[in-house]
């Protein structure tokens, strides 16, 4: 469940990098911000109870990228 959302997809640079789909090499992203439950986070060795993560959703064709870390 996602509690922060973009309504325009963007590009997206991560560490100095454009980030690009893995599946359809689109380049614009809606992105999230997505609470992960806390037993999701134990068996990810997250030790903390409130956990979230970016989430980036291409535009083109909805596959979602997630970073933890």
């Amino acid at each position: 469940m996602s509690n922060t959302n973009e309504k325009r997809p963007r590009s997206v640079t991560l560490k100095g990098n454009p980030l690009v789909c893995t599946m359809c090499k689109g380049d614009r992203f809606y992105v999230e911000t997505v609470k992960i439950d806390p037993m999701v986070g134990q068996i990810l060795n997250l030790n903390r109870s409130d956990v979230s993560a970016p989430s980036y959703v291409c535009a083109k064709c909805k596959h979602d990228h997630w970073f933890l870390g």
